[in-house]
Order: C-alpha cells, then structure tokens, then sequence
C-alpha cells in the first residue's frame, strides 16, 4: 500500500493522513508534521523515521508510529538510521544546555553516547 501524506489536508491544527489502499483519512495523527516542520527524514529495511526540530517519529510500513520523544527535551540537530533500525542523533539537551550525541536502539532504548563536546554535528553517518 502506498502512502500519501499532505500538509495541504488539514482542519484547524489536526493533520491528516490518506491510505491509499483503503481510501480512507485518518485523524489520529494530531501529531503527524506538516512539511514546514520537518526537518529531516530517513528510512531503514522496515520503517521511516521523521526528525522535526523536538521529536523522532518512527513510522512503519504497517502504518503504525511511535513518538520517541513525546517533550521537548532535546533539539534535534541531525540523524541517521541505519538498516537494522538504530538511529544516531545530534541534539541540544535542554535541561543543562549541552550537545549531545545519542543512539535510540531498535527496542527504542535511549542511550546518550557523548555529551562533553562543544560542536555541532552535520552529517552523521553509521559506519
């Protein structure tokens, strides 16, 4: 099944998603970003992930989705995914202001990796 997301379906703040395969739409996905609010995308084997600029949304090919940050405790400067659904991010921690990076495992455990440099990630990439 394919999947069409518009920012231009929307009512109020709801945002909503079309499935094509049943021609339905969807508003129980509040949480779903529009266009202008994401800020980066990537995908494993399984699953799509959707950076916005306090979240990481992982969103399955089954339409099934998981809010892996549900404050706003981090700023997400960039991340990865690789192939077995490990995601690699940079981030800002809002509570003591320091950049870190961290890994969101496939069981969704969060582990912060580094947190006692001064410098911004631009490109990470899983080796």
């Amino acid at each position: 099944a394919e999947l069409f997301i518009s920012s231009n379906i929307s009512v109020g703040n709801k945002n909503y998603i079309y499935y094509e395969n049943t021609q339905t739409l969807s508003d129980k996905t509040s949480f779903f970003p529009t266009y202008e609010e994401l800020e980066d995308v990537d995908q494993s084997l399984s699953t799509f992930y959707l950076q916005t600029k306090n979240n990481i949304i992982k969103f399955d090919f089954d339409l099934q989705y998981t809010e892996l940050f549900n404050s706003n405790e981090y700023d997400f400067y960039a991340m990865t995914v690789d192939k077995n659904d490990n995601v690699l991010f940079n981030a800002l921690r809002n509570s003591d202001g320091k950049a870190v990076f961290g890994l969101i495992d496939s069981s969704g455990t969060i582990s912060i990796i580094n947190d006692t440099f001064n410098k911004r990630a631009y490109c990470l990439e899983f080796l």
